[in-house]
């Protein structure tokens, strides 16, 4: 059973899967934040606060880092570097 605490507040309003590596997907929502969740270990591992509901996320299949675009529904959008330490 999985902890409501590692869930969002509010609706997912986008999801999308790292395809060069299975193991991570990033959500966002109405809650205002992007998480970062590993599938392999079933939980989320880093999460961005934008303070204004999330519309989409993306993430570049080709990029050498972990890039994060995001989009706001106010307009505003953003770049995140996730720095994940194993």
């Amino acid at each position: 059973m999985h902890s409501k605490a590692n869930a969002h507040t509010r609706a997912v309003s986008s999801v999308c899967w790292y395809r060069v590596d299975t193991g991570m997907f990033l959500t966002g929502g109405f809650d205002g934040d992007v998480c970062v969740w590993d599938t392999n270990r079933f939980r989320k591992v880093f999460t961005f606060n934008k303070d204004s509901q999330v519309g989409v996320v993306a993430m570049s299949p080709c990029a050498r880092s972990h890039s994060i675009a995001m989009g706001t529904r106010c307009g505003a959008t953003a770049l995140l570097e996730c720095v994940l330490l194993v």
